[in-house]
């Protein structure tokens, strides 16, 4: 049968037809009238289906009769089903008027207890070795008359043992067996080796007792793996030390094997199999695989480890249409081949790797669902070196050289798509794989910046996005590292900031020609005065429209000169949100954390958190940093998921300490000690006052209800006691950045690209930055001058601050500090003027200081003095 051509098959028993596989799994085709198939019905089977029954009760070897069907498992216990007209079944006397049959597999009860090791079937009987007999028709059972009186032609319903000159090869026991007592040359002591049934006739191999525990015959055990079974299956790898030689026979042998699914699926499996393969185990043993796998990567010759290449080649080949198996085993394959040391060689990605990813992550949802349930609980070693097998192969493709023909282009496309569909597939179950999973770092690719042009590849994607044939790193998000998302956004907020300024300019020309409607401005202007920051960007953003927010920003200072082209964007930032998020100013609530959070009695309109959320949204999408100090729960709720207890320890130690510690406690004792309510006390301008947290506020909480008050309290601070305020800031947030590129960041990358990092000053980054105009070099002597005081005199802090009175900004863009660019032009006029600091272009002028000293004194200065812009 075809449709069991990739399925390992142990034992074939025949009358209904019965295919065992090596892993236990049990399939029946053919006759089912009398329910022999054990599928739940007495419907015949043209096909091959799984008797499901059975599937976890270890089989190991079955047997068929005419209309009946037993399985053996590996503790010795004995399934039977199909017709009982006979009492074949051994269930015992049946109530009159019940059914004759059993259509799912039922356990002999007579038998459980003690162990079968033999077992098989005539046309109405069953025999079973090292146990009891159940008996079927007249004569073929050996018994004779029983001592009830019963003749030889009542059938018997229930196992009966056989007496006979058996002795076991321990030399102690019973061994239960039929035998005709009229048979001569039984008088001498037996030892049994195998049984046979068949028809109406039962035989047994016999052997004179005693029979020596070293002698070359010993009774056969059904439940073993037996070679001479094996006809049809391929062997599975072998490690053997003659793989060294270039033998023909070697090399035929092993490509045979190579390139038989079957070989793979049966080979490194754990001893003993505790149960078929199913969802929750696939019952290979990784640890064994990768040892053997390893040394065999060392013992092969040239000759052999091409022809091993060869043949799994030619396997995926084979495969690489099908989307389904007969059964999950066959599914091992994807667990064991890329472990083989070919794999480790990316250089082999067009025909292996890509080959491999695309029979995996082309197969239907449901086998697709075992394997990543299979992958989410395989050991972490593991299922990193599968993600590391795939992960270098990206790198390594992105690294060839252009090629001149389609042929090669597709091929590298391929390569990469397939590689990247499948550490899709291994990114989702790293999601199930909770306490375990891998970081989301593990799935960067971090040279992908250097390869791609990450912005072009954004722009085709939006180009192309639903069409099947286009590769896009896009598809995959989970493999940009922060820098390269930082690139996304931006590209996406270019790509709608020209949009929205070409839409300007053609409604002006149409305007313009028609002489009708004003014209349009293509930037977003803000004109604000320094003493009412807050009043007129209420007034003016709350006006816009989210088309005309996604504008280029442009800020103007009521009454002062100067130009922004970026410098004064970032102060605006800077000073509105100092004054807006001023715990003084009553909206936000401040911890000993030195984080903010909502205030649950502000009395603030809700206009004036929408304008936040407006103003983060324009900061991120018009590249600048913002002072704004809110913990992780903040973006976690922007992008979506819940903040839990750990939030509340980052926000509020003390009290996420102390819940903590309620959920820790070991008795109800410490619990009811604490006399904790389902309520929470806040301070109401200075008035202490308690919100209830259920419908049952004076509900105690004690060990059975601790969590449920913990997560009460997690919601309350997140969520319900600050709900219209956060959704005013979300609703003003999403106004401007909301969008799909906005979905791939994780919350500590959002944050950091709205506020940047505290803690990745690498100053010599900053000097190696440095580009130095007019007459000045990297050794002159005033600049040498100058990073000897920033090195070297000055503190942590000083550096900081020189960075905000440079930059506008005392942090590290999300890019890292290669991404902070700075000039130093030379100016004239004398010791005795400061350095000066155009913002908007990191442009230093710096006077040429005749010493050190004078150099150190008015850059310390300078410094101390950052806001206000004029035209120099």
């Amino acid at each position: 049968s075809k449709s069991l051509q990739k399925v390992n098959l142990w034992h074939i028993a025949c009358g209904g037809c019965l295919a065992l596989s090596h892993s236990g799994v049990l399939f029946a085709w053919g006759d089912n009238g009398k329910g022999q198939l054990g599928c739940g019905n007495t419907e015949n089977q043209a096909w091959p289906v799984l008797c499901k029954t059975l599937r976890g009760q270890q089989i190991r070897h079955v047997a068929c009769g005419k209309e009946h069907s037993a399985a053996l498992t590996a503790g010795g216990g004995v399934f039977t089903f199909g017709s009982d007209e006979s009492g074949q079944l051994g269930h015992g006397a049946r109530a009159a008027g019940n059914s004759q049959i059993e259509v799912l597999p039922r356990r002999v009860a007579d038998l459980m207890g003690s162990a079968v090791t033999q077992l098989a079937c005539g046309h109405r009987h069953t025999l079973a070795y090292n146990l009891r007999l159940w008996p079927g028709l007249p004569g073929q059972l050996g018994i004779g008359e029983d001592k009830d009186g019963c003749s030889l032609a009542d059938p018997r319903r229930a196992p009966s043992a056989v007496k006979g000159p058996w002795v076991p090869v321990s030399g102690t026991g019973e061994f239960l067996e039929r035998r005709r007592l009229s048979v001569e040359g039984l008088d001498e002591k037996h030892t049994p080796l195998v049984l046979f049934a068949c028809g109406h006739s039962s035989f047994l191999k016999a052997a004179l007792a005693p029979l020596r525990p070293d002698a070359p015959q010993s009774p056969d055990d059904f439940r073993c793996h037996r070679p001479s079974w094996l006809a049809l299956a391929p062997e599975p790898l072998q490690l053997d030390k003659s793989l060294k030689s270039a033998a023909v026979n070697h090399r035929r042998q092993l490509g045979e094997s190579a390139q038989c699914l079957a070989s793979y699926n049966c080979a490194f499996l754990r001893r003993p199999l505790e149960s078929a393969p199913s969802r929750a185990d696939h019952g290979v043993d990784m640890d064994e695989a990768v040892k053997l796998l390893e040394q065999l990567g060392k013992q092969l010759s040239k000759d052999a480890e091409d022809a091993l290449l060869a043949g799994i080649i030619t396997l995926l080949n084979e495969q690489c249409s099908r989307k389904n198996y007969p059964d999950v085993e066959c599914l091992r394959f994807f667990l064991v081949a890329p472990l083989l040391h070919l794999f480790a060689r990316p250089e082999l990605f067009e025909n292996l790797h890509s080959g491999f990813a695309f029979c995996l992550t082309q197969l239907d949802p449901v086998p697709t669902r075992v394997l990543t349930g299979w992958l989410a609980k395989l050991p972490t070693r593991h299922f990193a070196r599968l993600l590391r097998t795939f992960k270098a192969v990206a790198p390594h493709v992105l690294a060839l050289p252009a090629h001149t023909t389609r042929a090669g282009a597709l091929a590298k496309e391929r390569g990469l798509t397939g590689c990247m569909r499948l550490m899709r597939l291994l990114h989702s179950a790293n999601a199930d794989r909770g306490d375990s999973a891998l970081v989301r770092s593990s799935f960067y690719l971090p040279d992908l910046n250097n390869r791609v042009d990450i912005e072009k590849d954004y722009i085709l994607w939006v180009q192309h996005k639903g069409q099947p044939d286009h590769f896009s790193f896009c598809d995959y998000p989970f493999v940009f590292d922060g820098e390269a998302k930082t690139k996304l956004l931006r590209a996406d907020a270019q790509l709608k900031m020209h949009q929205a300024v070409q839409q300007a300019q053609t409604q002006n020309f149409f305007s313009a020609m028609t002489m009708a409607g004003g014209m349009v401005n293509p930037v977003l202007l803000l004109q604000v005065r320094r003493d009412n920051l807050v009043g007129d960007a209420i007034s003016h953003l709350s006006k816009f429209p989210p088309e005309e927010l996604r504008k280029p920003l442009r800020v103007k200072f009521v009454g002062e000169e100067a130009q922004d082209e970026g410098g004064v964007s970032k102060e605006f930032f800077q000073m509105i949100f100092r004054e807006i998020l001023d715990p003084l100013y009553g909206m936000f609530r401040s911890f000993d954390s030195n984080l903010i959070w909502f205030n649950f009695v502000s009395l603030e309109d809700a206009s004036l958190f929408h304008l936040i959320g407006i103003l983060c949204g324009l900061a991120i999408y018009n590249n600048f940093l913002a002072g704004v100090a809110f913990p992780l729960a903040m973006y976690k709720k922007l992008l979506g998921l819940k903040p839990t207890l750990e939030d509340l320890k980052e926000l509020d130690p003390t009290i996420g300490r102390n819940l903590q510690h309620l959920l820790e406690a070991e008795s109800a004792e410490d619990v009811e000690s604490l006399m904790l309510t389902f309520e929470i006390e806040f301070d109401y301008y200075g008035e202490l006052r308690r919100q209830p947290l259920s419908d049952r506020p004076d509900e105690p909480v004690v060990m059975g209800n601790r969590q449920r008050y913990v997560d009460a309290y997690v919601d309350y601070m997140f969520n319900t006691g600050c709900k219209e305020s956060y959704a005013a800031f979300h609703d003003g947030f999403h106004k401007v950045c909301g969008g799909h590129v906005l979905a791939l960041f994780e919350p500590a990358e959002l944050r950091a690209m709205l506020i940047g990092e505290e803690d990745h000053f690498d100053w010599a980054q900053l000097q190696k930055n440095a580009e130095y105009l007019g007459v000045y070099y990297a050794k002159h002597e005033v600049i040498v001058n100058f990073w000897s005081v920033f090195h070297h005199d000055f503190t942590e802090a000083q550096k900081r601050r020189f960075l905000h009175f440079l930059t506008g900004c005392d942090r590290v863009p999300m890019q890292g500090m290669s991404a902070v660019k700075i000039r130093i032009q030379p100016v004239h006029g004398g010791a005795a003027y400061l350095p000066v600091a155009h913002t908007c272009y990191n442009l230093l002028d710096l006077p040429v200081y005749p010493d050190k000293d004078s150099l150190r004194r008015k850059l310390t200065q300078a410094i101390e003095q950052t806001e206000g812009f004029a035209l120099v």
